[in-house]
C-alpha cells in the first residue's frame, strides 16, 4: 500500500486522475482518494497540518505490515527551474532544527536535493534547498509509522529568484504535478517493490506456526527458529519438507539441532 500526502487540492487533481483514485471518506476532516494499492490524503497547508493527516490516514486505514508514505507537492528553491523535480535526501524543519534523512535504497528517478520547511511562504531562499511548508511534518509523523527507507519526499519546483511564489495560479499547480507524473510513477514503483520486499522478508515462515504449536520454545529459541527456517528457505527452496525433516526430534531443543544441522549442510553445499 502506498500513502500520497499532498497540502493542496490541485497537487491531489492530476495524481487521483492518474492513479484512477476514487473519492471517499465523506464527512472526513481530510480530503481522501482512494485505489485498490494507493491513498491520497489532501492536508491543507503547514506542518501541523501534514502530520495531522499522516496520523489519520494511518488511523483510517488499518494495520498494514509494510505502507510507503510519499509526500508529493510543490516548492520554491533560488536556483532550480520551475518544473524540476527533486527527492530529499534531508528534509530539515527550519523552526526545530530537527532534521531526517530519507535513505536512497533504490535508483532515484531524478535528482535529490535538501527539503528545508518553513512556517511562512520563503521569497528569499537564503539556503541552496528546496523551500516547502510541509515535509517536516510529514515526516515527524510517517517516520513513527514506517521504517524510513517508505518515507519519502518529492517536490516539484514551483517559484525561485526568477520567477517568485506569489500568484501561482491552482491551474499552475496542476500543471506542475501534471508533468512529472512520470517521476511519480518511478518513485510509487520503487516504494512499493520494497515494501512488498520487507514483507516478504518479515513474514512468518510456512513451518513455524506449526513447529510454534509442536513444542514449546522461549523467546531466543523463537527467534532462532524463525531464523533458521528462513535461512534454509532461501538457501535450498526445493529441499525435503523441513516439517519432515523435524519429524524425528522428540523437543523443541532436538528439533532446532535438526534445523542447524541441515542449515551447516546446505552451506557447504552438500547434499
Amino acid at each position: 500500500m502506498i500513502h500520497l500526502v499532498v497540502a493542496l487540492p490541485a497537487e491531489a487533481r492530476p495524481l487521483a486522475s492518474h492513479f484512477s483514485l476514487r473519492s471517499a471518506a465523506e464527512g472526513s476532516p481530510f480530503r481522501i482518494y482512494e485505489g485498490e494499492d494507493i491513498s491520497l490524503i489532501v492536508s491543507g497547508i503547514g506542518k501541523t497540518a501534514a502530520a495531522a493527516a499522516v496520523a489519520y490516514l494511518f488511523a483510517r486505514s488499518g494495520e498494514l505490515r509494510n505502507r510507503a508514505w510519499l509526500n508529493v507537492g510543490i516548492a520554491g528553491h533560488r536556483a532550480r527551474p520551475v518544473g524540476e523535480p527533486l527527492v530529499a535526501h534531508k528534509v530539515v524543519d527550519e523552526g526545530s532544527g530537527r532534521s531526517w534523512f530519507p535513505p536512497a535504497v533504490f535508483e532515484l528517478p531524478c535528482e535529490s536535493g535538501v527539503v528545508r520547511t518553513v512556517d511562512r511562504v520563503e521569497r528569499e531562499y537564503p539556503a541552496d534547498a528546496a523551500y516547502d511548508m510541509e515535509a517536516s511534518g510529514f515526516c515527524a509523523s510517517a517516520s513513527r509509522l514506517a521504517t524510513s527507507e517508505l518515507v519519502q519526499v518529492l517536490k516539484v519546483v514551483s517559484d525561485n529568484r526568477s520567477r517568485g511564489p506569489d500568484g501561482i495560479s491552482p491551474g499552475e499547480v496542476e500543471a506542475l504535478i501534471e508533468g512529472r507524473l512520470e517521476t511519480v510513477d518511478r518513485l510509487v514503483a520503487a516504494c512499493a517493490g520494497l515494501a512488498r520486499e520487507l514483507d516478504e522478508r518479515q513474514a512468518e515462515p510456512p513451518a513455524f506456526p506449526e513447529l510454534s504449536r509442536r513444542w514449546r520454545f522461549t523467546v531466543s529459541e523463537r527467534r532462532l527458529l524463525r531464523r533458521l527456517l528462513r535461512r534454509l528457505a532461501t538457501l535450498d527452496p526445493e529441499g525435503e519438507p523441513l516439517l519432515e525433516a523435524v519429524a524425528p526430534a522428540r523437543s523443541g531443543e532436538q528439533a532446532l539441532r535438526i534445523l542447524q544441522e541441515r542449515l551447516d549442510s546446505r552451506a557447504v553445499g552438500w547434499s
